[in-house]
């Protein structure tokens, strides 16, 4: 499967990075590839999320009121300081670093991942 390396794939939307010799990497593609994974599957697609080795991944953005990957990783998101609009944000700039950081595109994805909590809340997973 050919896939322009420059546009996003999967859950987070992993794109390349450029190396130190110019070359774009996907260390999603790779990470599958090296262990003939379906990098289609979501759950491979979490597995690669919560990875020890994803700590590389996550920008710490403590100044600015987010947690750091372990605090994310355990953090619950009934808590009122920890609820899915502070997980949803944190995730956004400090995993993903989404190319647009406005409020605007912050509480639009709040309020989607607000409907996904619903949703499975009235529809649990087997």
């Amino acid at each position: 499967m050919v896939v322009n390396e420059l546009s996003g794939y999967g859950l987070v939307q992993w794109t390349a990075s450029k190396n130190s010799d110019g070359i774009y990497v996907n260390h999603y593609f790779n990470y599958t590839s090296d262990n003939k994974l379906e990098r289609a599957d979501i759950e491979i697609q979490m597995d690669y999320v919560i990875r020890d080795d994803k700590r590389w991944q996550w920008i710490d953005k403590a100044a600015f009121d987010y947690m750091t990957y372990d605090e994310f990783l355990v953090a619950d998101q009934s808590n009122d300081i920890e609820g899915i609009d502070t997980l949803t944000r944190a995730f956004m700039i400090c995993f993903e670093r989404a190319a647009d950081k406005s409020e605007s595109a912050q509480a639009s994805r709040v309020d989607l991942a607000k409907k996904w909590d619903t949703y499975f809340k009235n529809n649990p997973v087997d």
